[in-house]
């Protein structure tokens, strides 16, 4: 479970939209995965998020990433993130 009150959580985008928009695979409109993914484009901590969501195997939309294309990416590119996570928390 995610902790709410975490530094980059409190000053995510999405924290101010209703968190359906993220999980366009329940019934959403065709539109609803442009939304988010705007919503995402302009938030401040978007590397952190797609970072948690890929370590974390988290489903939706996380960092203007669908669960599709971290899962794509992940055999590249979790050592990495799980080895720079703790340095990434501490700067935000």
């Amino acid at each position: 479970m995610i902790d709410l009150e975490r530094g980059w959580v409190r000053r995510a985008r999405c924290r101010q939209v209703d968190p359906r928009v993220f999980f366009v695979h329940t019934g959403r409109p065709p539109d609803a995965r442009a939304e988010a993914m705007k919503l995402c484009d302009q938030c401040e901590v978007r590397t952190v998020c797609f970072c948690y969501a890929t370590i974390r195997n988290e489903r939706g939309i996380w960092g203007g990433t669908t669960e599709q294309e971290r899962d794509q990416r992940r055999p590249f590119i979790l050592d990495i993130l799980i080895e720079v996570w703790p340095e990434m928390i501490e700067e935000h």
